[in-house]
């Protein structure tokens, strides 16, 4: 696979308006620090290190709040922002929407950070949107009419880091593994990841230039959609190191047949047992953003 080409080196020249942008430091979703290199086409995003943030606070538009706490982020040397968009909230009134969108994420660059919008989320799925005679269907949420959207408002924008098509498409709790029957439990997983497939070919064909993503639950799920992605991203909150070691080689063999990179896009809660500096720790040693 050819190499991912690095947002800021793709679209900044053009983009950048002022010189507080140009020299804004971008050190690296999870450890710490250096700049992503300049000029270069790379499969390499252990640069990035970032968190998540709330979507209901960008739909509030509260630039002095957002500024804020940001600022916090870029003391501890975070770099980018992984966060969900609303379908449901496009519709009520998609140019207003886009507009909010638009304006985070460039304040976001103002502050040092990458974005990474998550446009569908398996964690409340509603099984309507996943046949693909729906796509295009209004009575059914009309996917690829929001999916357009939202690419079209921020295809153009340096902060932008890669999309995230999905956020944990076979979560085990949702919809996908409510049947007993496991030919059940199957034909939904494979509806679900069709359906993931679609929406990451459609998101590539609008904003052709940016990397695309899947932010699987698991490193199987990953696997399994991996041809559908740009860059590889799974989750865990396993709470043994000797888990999270045997998952990471899993994703290093996967990087190695594929050519393609990996990042670590959720981890570290300590309910769970998932310590910070266990999975910090991981990822830097396998070269994960």
């Amino acid at each position: 696979m050819r190499g991912v080409r690095v947002p800021l080196e793709r679209k900044a020249v053009k983009r950048i308006r002022t010189a507080k942008l140009r020299v804004a430091a971008l050190a690296a979703l999870l450890i710490c620090a250096s700049r992503a290199p300049a000029g270069v086409v790379t499969n390499d995003y252990s640069w990035v290190h970032g968190t998540h943030y709330d979507g209901g606070k960008i739909l509030a538009g509260d630039a002095a709040t957002i500024s804020r706490e940001l600022g916090y982020g870029r003391r501890v040397g975070l770099n980018a922002i992984r966060f969900w968009v609303s379908p449901g909230q496009w519709r009520k009134n998609p140019a207003a929407y886009e507009r909010r969108l638009r304006d985070f994420v460039r304040l976001a660059w103002e502050q040092g950070y990458y974005s990474m919008p998550i446009l569908f989320n398996g964690n409340s799925l509603n099984p309507k949107i996943l046949p693909e005679k729906n796509w295009n269907d209004p009575a059914a949420y009309a996917s690829s009419a929001y999916a357009a959207g939202v690419v079209k408002a921020l295809r153009e924008e340096p902060g932008l880091l890669m999309w995230d098509v999905m956020n944990e498409p076979l979560h085990g709790n949702r919809w996908p593994s409510a049947p007993k029957d496991e030919a059940e439990k199957e034909a939904r997983r494979e509806a679900v990841c069709a359906f993931a497939r679609r929406a990451a070919a459609f998101v590539k064909s609008v904003d052709p230039a940016s990397p695309v993503t899947i932010g699987c639950e698991s490193i199987g799920t990953a696997e399994r959609l991996a041809d559908a992605a740009d860059v590889i991203s799974f989750h865990t909150y396993d709470s043994a190191r000797v888990g999270v070691e045997a998952m990471f080689r899993r994703a290093d063999a996967l990087r190695a047949r594929t050519g393609k990179p990996v990042i670590m896009s959720e981890m570290g809660c300590t309910g769970h047992g998932n310590p910070y500096d266990m999975m910090l720790e991981a990822c830097d040693r396998h070269g994960f953003g």
